[in-house]
């Protein structure tokens, strides 16, 4: 499943969208615990894709706060191969988390 790394984070203002997401990892990790395949893979924000390349202003405000880094399509079709390779026994991924561990 493609959920969101809000449901980790939490946003105020999309409270909805955050719970969605909880419950995403949370059916993953349901599947997983009795054998079954399931993933849910918590994506940031991805560079030129959805909510955040198509309004203004909001790719801006995450860049101020840096908490979370701009992904590129490849990391997620990247992270899309590996859940489906790996489905069981790895329920959750959680990409574009900024831990500020390495080079942005």
């Amino acid at each position: 499943m493609l959920s969101s790394s809000s449901g980790n984070l939490g946003l105020v203002s999309q409270a909805n969208y955050a719970a969605g997401s909880t419950y995403e990892d949370a059916l993953a990790r349901q599947r997983s615990a009795h054998g079954l395949p399931g993933v849910a893979i918590d994506l940031g924000a991805v560079k030129g894709v959805g909510y955040v390349a198509e309004t203004a202003g909001v790719a801006d405000r995450m860049r101020i706060t840096g908490e979370t880094l701009m992904l590129s399509e490849t990391a997620v079709h990247n992270a899309l191969q590996a859940a489906i390779a790996h489905a069981v026994g790895h329920p959750q991924v959680l990409l574009g988390l900024n831990t500020g561990l390495g080079p942005q």
